[in-house]
Formats: C-alpha cells, structure tokens, sequence
C-alpha cells in the first residue's frame, strides 16, 4: 500500500487532485479510495486529502497519520506544522516550490526522497491560473512509477473537456508532460520501489 497525504489551501484544487490520483489507480485495476479534510469552509483556509492504493481491498478508513508520501501543493505550507506531523523516517515530499530539493533536504526533516518542481510559475503560463492540481498529479506519477501517465493524462482530459471544454484540457495535457520532464528529486537513500499486482 502506498498511503499519500496532501496539503493545500481551499480554491487550489487539492481534493480534486486526490480524486484524480484515486480514479488512476482504480482505472488500472487496483484499489484505492480518496477523502478530503477540511479547515474552515473558506477560499484559501487549509485543506488536507487522503489517498491509499493498494492491490488488495483497503479497509482502513482513517485519515493518513504516517504518509509514504507527503505531497504540498502550496509553497507556504512545506514546513507548516500539519505537514510535518506524523512524517516518518522514510517519508517522501513532493513539493510545488521553487526552492530546489537540495534546499529542502538540507532541512533533514524528509529523510526519504524530496522532489520539487515550480509549477506555479508552468501553470501562470501555460493556464493563466495558479492551478497546478494537473502538474502535481504527473509529478507523483512520475515518482512513484506504477501508475500509466497515459491513464492520468485521460481522466484529467475528460474531466476538464467536459466541465471546460478541450482547450483548457489540452492546456492542461500540456502541463502534465511538463511535469514529467521537470520534476528534480534528491534521495537521501536509494529511491523507494514500489511493486503491485494488477
């Protein structure tokens, strides 16, 4: 089982990244399930998402106290309190800064791997909007490599074709590929493998 905890603030689509993370696992036969936790029902307080994939029935239903992978979609909130609790030894962080992983890791708070790519600054150009929920879905395809980007690539196109129309979701298409060309790790051991039956 892999178990993902992500931080946000409300309006940066943080549940919504979570769903689609959900929706590719399940489209490639495995288990997985997906809630939000939310702060004050306000644009912009805290927002925390759950997710676990596995390849056998997950029946524990809780909030994710000890994330394989913690994933901050907010600059602001790499170092904030709730992001930091419960890290475990070999926790991993996937971050939207602009801070390199080399900066980050010098903190020793991950010990597992820390990755980071700006996509704030690829989403301005390529959306005209601070929404890189489609940009972070890629970076953690990318590093946990069982997921097809190929399937993550179709549930964000019809997702947003239907609500948006194609152009918004070829934008965003275009950002994905961005993000698996982009994202920068450093591992302070060697990178975790992940393996399941589909």
């Amino acid at each position: 089982m892999i178990e993902f905890r992500f931080h946000g603030r409300g309006g940066e689509g943080v549940k919504t990244l979570a769903f689609w993370l959900a929706e590719t696992a399940i489209m490639q036969g495995l288990q997985a399930q997906a809630f939000p936790q939310y702060g004050p029902e306000r644009s912009g307080a805290p927002v925390t998402a759950f997710v676990r994939i596995d390849d056998k029935p997950i029946t524990i239903h809780s909030p994710v106290l000890n994330p394989d992978v913690v994933v901050v979609v907010n600059p602001q909130l790499i170092f904030h309190k709730a992001t930091l609790q419960g890290v475990k030894q070999e926790t991993h962080l996937i971050a939207n800064t602009r801070l390199t992983p080399e900066e980050i890791a010098s903190k020793n708070i991950f010990q597992g791997c820390t990755c980071c790519l700006d996509a704030t600054s690829k989403a301005l150009e390529l959306l005209k909007k601070p929404l890189t929920n489609a940009a972070m879905l890629a970076a953690i395809i990318e590093f946990v490599k069982v997921l097809d980007p190929d399937i993550a690539k179709r549930v964000v196109f019809e997702k947003l074709a239907a609500k948006y129309g194609e152009q918004v979701a070829n934008n965003n298409i275009a950002l994905m590929d961005w993000a698996l060309q982009n994202l920068k790790c450093v591992c302070k051991h060697e990178q975790p493998v992940w393996r399941f039956n589909k």
